[in-house]
């Protein structure tokens, strides 16, 4: 493997992840103010918050964004856990947005997108059309990414290494573990698809390594709401804790349906290495949502007695530390007591 086009693919990775950041930041700053209070009205009931998840992550561009800012709206009691996990699963869905702009392969539009963007950027003064410059700008740059990604990539699949790499996750297990890893170190699930697409696209990835690894990427995007709850009060965690039972319960399904299906298989007409991963991502997430949709108030009771049970350990070994600590310093004070006299 040659330096410089390792060197060319790393900067193929942070062009894209830069880009995936500033299209979720330009989105959040049009969005501004809006979000807390587009969450709240449209989410009457679990249905319809499912929906707002999906639309308001495909449109913010961050599923971890909406899944955080659902998890503080629970815990100052502007939205009920129903709500919150009705949020949660539809933002599975809309996370999958980017990974269908990639497939879809606009490259061809890049310069024209991003020269929309400056002209948007140069000439206007009004802080929102100035955040759909920055949007547009950050667009174009995803498939500037993407592309440098796949070449780089190509190149150093030459001697087959990178192949031999990847080989490592094959199985379902390595496969999901590297994509929970990835995915928890990125803090963005649409950042690792994007580049796994990049290493299905040239051969890098088997197309059946691709499937357990977003399968461990979904799980892996549970990372940044639990980091979000760990202070939070005890609705808030169980909102959290769902968001986590639920993709382990996804995942542990399509592990299950692999054991008597290749499930690759069932793809098998998509050409496309991109539109492969992207196709699986969505009907993933799509379906996980409609079949735990019906059981989302039992994965919420477990999660809640889950939070509820560690809490009481919590408080119990508090109560302990506290007593172990009277204790520790009568025995202290009786000590000095004894050597005085």
């Amino acid at each position: 493997m040659e330096l410089s086009t390792l060197c060319g693919f790393f900067c193929g990775v942070g062009i894209f992840i830069f880009s995936v950041l500033e299209m979720s930041e330009a989105m959040k700053k049009l969005c501004l103010g809006r979000l807390e209070s587009l969450l709240q009205k449209l989410c009457v009931n679990r249905f319809l918050a499912v929906l707002t998840g999906a639309a308001v992550t495909g449109l913010v561009q961050s599923s971890a964004a909406v899944t955080v800012c659902t998890t503080a709206l629970v815990d100052c009691g502007a939205l009920s856990s129903s709500q919150g996990v009705g949020i949660i699963m539809g933002s599975n869905i809309g996370t999958t947005v980017t990974g269908v702009l990639i497939a879809l392969n606009f490259s061809a539009a890049a310069p024209f997108i991003v020269l929309a963007g400056a002209i948007i950027l140069l000439f206007s003064k009004s802080e929102k059309f100035r955040s759909l410059g920055c949007f547009l700008c950050a667009l174009s740059l995803l498939f500037v990414g993407i592309d440098t990604m796949k070449e780089a990539a190509a190149a150093l699949d030459r001697d087959g290494k990178l192949t031999l790499l990847f080989s490592l996750c094959s199985s379902r297990l390595t496969g999901v573990l590297f994509g929970f890893v990835s995915t928890a170190l990125l803090q963005s699930s649409s950042a690792t698809v994007g580049i796994l697409q990049s290493l299905v696209s040239v051969g890098a990835v088997s197309r059946k390594a691709s499937v357990y690894i977003v399968c461990g990427q979904n799980i892996g995007a549970t990372f940044p709401t639990l980091l979000c709850a760990v202070r939070s009060d005890e609705k808030a965690k169980s909102t959290a804790v769902f968001h986590l039972l639920f993709n382990l319960a996804a995942t542990s399904g399509v592990l299950v349906l692999s054991l008597f299906v290749p499930v690759e298989a069932l793809f098998s007409k998509i050409n496309s290495g991109a539109g492969f991963v992207s196709v699986v991502h969505l009907l993933f997430n799509a379906a996980a949502t409609a079949v735990l949709f019906p059981l989302a108030p039992f994965l919420l009771k477990l999660s809640s007695a889950l939070v509820g049970k560690t809490e009481k350990i919590k408080k119990h070994s508090q109560q302990s530390k506290h007593i172990q600590d009277f204790v520790k310093n009568r025995l202290i004070f009786i000590k000095k007591l004894q050597n005085f006299f």
